[in-house]
């Protein structure tokens, strides 16, 4: 029984969300029982194989270098240029570039950065003559490998520097290149994931736990590596789908526990259903998922045999009915989507924001919270008013959709669309080019519409004490504390991030506009109702 000790067990981790509670298997008799079991039930040990994954349909290549760079160029030329020094290194470059820095980096407004993040400027003896982003990335990581950072994280949401977390180190050219391999196997609706993803490999001397090669924090163990290409980036898939699983809320949602009959009794999950592409998938209905969209995506009529209702849900709430069975099938978003678009451009010139309505405008904002938390503070930020652009094309689609396919579920249509724009513009998201006057028009709407954010924020930002002059008045009433309220706001923009992150850069920015304003007025007074559209931009 020892060569047994030789079997790859547990690729992948044991839990979604963020959690890292690994498996553990210390002993002889643990591993010959778990054998067993996978025996007797006929399992596999993966969803997929080494030649599914290799041989899977549909498999696109990665952006070359010189369109990544492409890419890079629009997103800094978004917005004015802004001066800030992160980490002793002196920044002159687009907010959006400045926030990509940081965020590679490990610093925020919050938390400590970890201990090989700090003192770069030193470190790397990046100069006062280096202020672009992309330059000082490149004299940390080296050119291309910056520039392929910042595109991963921009385009994606996957934030791949080691100085995210301690403990950490850089993939190599072969990992990396199995990890844009993997990116690429998902439909584009899909991306970028939410906020700043890490995606990690752990320094050599530190594991994740016996036989554990990933995480759903999306972090790689040493023995990653140790395994076939298909294989790696299998598990690349899994972890991502993680994060679908649970951002969408579907691991746990009724129709896919009753796909297995999952219930929990404590802390276990039990299944009454033996219908798993894996072993590792009858572990809880986290890795069930995780798993199955592996086999959804590399082997897919291993899932249609062995669960219909799994592959249905995933392909309606997940894929967007987007299918992986044959070569024909290559499409990224099924052929009613493109129909859907397609009618709606022709009457783009004559779309008025006057028809807007209050739920559609709570849409765009949903669609670009994180354009609309930059927009709050730089209210020249570019990208939010093409954000919106893009929102309202998705809006103008959907409608389309639902018209012409009434029985296509709401999960479906949902699903096929970009509902996680993310910074893309209509043309980036669906091809569609608004004419100029219309982008004016739909620039200012974008405009009122942060105006609206501001005006219901400013009241609440309420101060407690009496004020014998300005700077005092304007300093608190400007600090943390005072608007913290922005919370009770329901505008779709997250404010528990837009306070966690950017709390100093907004009080910086509250506090000059309050100056601004109390310098209009004879003598000080504290602002009145009638004031606070004073303060706007």
């Amino acid at each position: 029984m020892k060569k047994l000790f030789l079997v790859p067990f547990l690729i992948y981790s044991v839990s979604a969300f963020t959690m890292e509670c690994d498996p553990q298997v210390e002993v002889s008799d643990d591993i010959e029982n778990l054998l067993t079991g996978v025996k007797e039930k006929k399992r596999d040990w993966f969803a997929a194989s080494e030649e599914k994954v290799l041989k899977a349909p549909c498999r696109k290549t990665y952006p070359d270098l010189a369109t990544q760079e492409a890419y890079l160029k629009r997103v800094a030329e978004g917005s004015p240029t802004k001066q800030t020094t992160v980490g002793g290194v002196q920044l002159e470059d687009s907010p959006i570039m400045i926030a990509l820095y940081r965020d590679m980096v490990g610093y925020d407004d919050f938390n400590e950065p970890p201990e090989e993040s700090q003192n770069l400027a030193a470190k790397y003896s990046i100069g006062p003559d280096c202020k672009k982003v992309q330059c000082a990335l490149g004299k940390i990581f080296g050119d291309k490998r910056a520039k392929e950072m910042l595109y991963m994280k921009q385009k994606f949401g996957i934030n791949i520097s080691p100085f995210t977390k301690d403990s950490r180190q850089s993939f190599n050219e072969s990992e990396l290149g199995h990890i844009k391999k993997a990116i690429m196997d998902f439909p584009p609706h899909l991306l970028p994931l939410d906020e700043n993803r890490s995606c990690t490999r752990l320094h050599k001397d530190y594991t994740l736990g016996l036989g554990v090669l990933a995480n759903a924090t999306i972090t790689f163990a040493n023995d990653w590596n140790n395994y076939g290409p298909g294989l790696m980036e299998a598990t690349v898939l899994h972890e991502m789908a993680h994060n679908f699983g649970s951002d969408k809320k579907i691991d746990e949602s009724k129709d896919w526990l009753a796909a297995s009959g999952w219930t929990q009794k404590g802390e276990e999950w039990v299944a009454t259903k033996d219908n798993f592409v894996s072993d590792y998938a009858a572990s809880n209905p986290h890795e069930d998922f995780a798993e199955t969209t592996v086999a959804y995506r590399y082997d897919p009529e291993k899932l249609k045999r062995l669960s219909p209702e799994k592959y249905k849900i995933l392909k309606d709430k997940v894929f967007g009915g987007v299918e992986y069975t044959n070569a024909q099938m290559c499409q990224d978003s099924n052929l009613s989507v493109f129909k859907g678009i397609n009618k709606i451009k022709p009457g783009l010139a004559s779309f008025n924001v006057s028809s807007i309505d209050p739920e559609m405008k709570k849409k765009l904002m949903s669609y670009c919270a994180r354009d609309s938390l930059e927009a709050f503070i730089d209210r020249g930020y570019k990208p939010y008013e093409e954000c919106i652009q893009g929102a309202i094309a998705l809006e103008l689609a959907k409608k389309q959709l639902i018209k012409d396919n009434p029985s296509m579920s709401p999960e479906t249509i949902e699903a096929n669309l970009f509902n996680k724009l993310n910074g893309k513009s209509a043309v980036e998201a669906f091809g569609i080019n608004f004419p100029a006057a219309k982008k004016k028009e739909i620039a200012d709407y974008s405009q009122k519409m942060m105006d609206e954010y501001e005006l219901d924020a400013f009241p609440k930002m309420s101060t407690y004490l009496e004020y014998k002059n300005k700077e005092d008045y304007c300093k608190d009433w400007a600090s943390e504390y005072s608007y913290q309220r922005l919370s009770s706001l329901e505008k779709n923009i997250n404010n528990d991030l837009l306070l966690y992150k950017n709390g100093s850069k907004i009080a910086e920015r509250f506090h000059d506009k309050c100056i601004r304003v109390q310098k209009s007025f004879p003598k000080f007074r504290e602002f009145t109702n009638k004031d606070y559209s004073k303060l706007l931009r």
